[in-house]
C-alpha cells in the first residue's frame, strides 16, 4: 500500500480518491496536530510531497495541497486524529471543489493495494 516513504514519512494513496492521484502524506509516528510533528518529520514529509510534485508535473497536471485542523468536530467521517496531507492532482475544469465539502458524488472507493501498485509502475521509484 505504500508508494514511497523515507526515514519518518510515508506516501500512500487515498481510499476515497477525488482524483486520479489523490495521496496522502503521513508521518510515521502518530502525532495528531502539525504544531506538534518535529522539524525532521516536516523535513521528511515536505520532501515526499515535493516528490509527488515532481511526478504529476511530469503528467502535466496541477496539485492543490490539504491540511486541515477541525478541533470544532469531535467525531464523524472526516475526523482522523493523524497528521497527514493531501496530495490531489488536477485538471483544468475539473469541478474537483464542489466536493470538497463532504459531498461524495466524486469519490469513489478503490482498493488501496491495487492503487499503490498502480501508482509505482506509473511513477517508477
Amino acid at each position: 500500500m505504500i508508494i514511497w516513504e523515507n526515514e519518518r514519512a510515508l506516501c500512500i494513496p487515498d481510499k476515497n480518491p477525488l482524483s486520479e492521484y489523490h495521496l496522502l502524506i503521513i508521518p510515521k509516528r502518530h502525532v495528531e496536530r502539525v504544531d506538534l510533528l518535529k522539524e525532521e518529520e516536516v523535513r521528511d514529509m515536505w520532501a515526499l510531497i515535493s516528490r509527488c510534485i515532481r511526478a504529476l508535473e511530469k503528467k502535466r497536471l496541477g496539485v492543490d495541497l490539504r491540511q486541515n485542523w477541525r478541533p470544532f468536530l469531535s467525531e464523524g467521517p472526516l475526523v482522523v486524529r493523524h497528521v497527514h496531507v493531501h496530495v490531489i492532482s488536477r485538471r483544468l475544469n475539473d469541478r474537483i471543489h464542489l466536493y470538497c465539502g463532504g459531498e461524495d458524488m466524486l469519490r469513489r472507493s478503490i482498493d488501496p493495494k491495487e492503487a499503490a501498485r498502480r501508482l509505482r509502475r506509473e511513477f517508477g521509484d
